[in-house]
C-alpha cells in the first residue's frame, strides 16, 4: 500500500500515513479534525550519464557513434 502525506485543515499538523488509494482521508491525530492529502516529492532520482542515450531514443534503440579509422 502507498504512504501519504497528510496536512490538518485546523492546526496545520502534518504526518504519514499507509493506506489504500480509495480509503477515506484520516482525522488529524493532534487535534482530531480534518485532514487533507497533499503532494510529495518523488524519491526517484536518476545519476550518471547514459539515461538519455539508452531510455529516450527515437525508436527505442541506441545510438552507435562510428568512427573512422584511418
Amino acid at each position: 500500500m502507498p504512504l501519504y502525506e497528510f496536512r490538518c485543515t485546523h492546526c496545520d499538523n502534518l504526518f504519514e500515513q499507509i493506506q489504500p488509494y480509495h480509503a477515506d482521508w484520516p482525522l488529524c491525530p493532534v487535534c482530531g479534525s480534518e485532514t487533507m492529502r497533499i503532494m510529495s516529492s518523488s524519491s526517484v532520482k536518476f545519476k550518471g550519464s547514459g539515461f538519455h542515450c539508452t531510455d529516450y531514443t527515437k525508436h527505442g534503440r541506441v545510438r552507435h557513434h562510428h568512427v573512422n579509422k584511418t
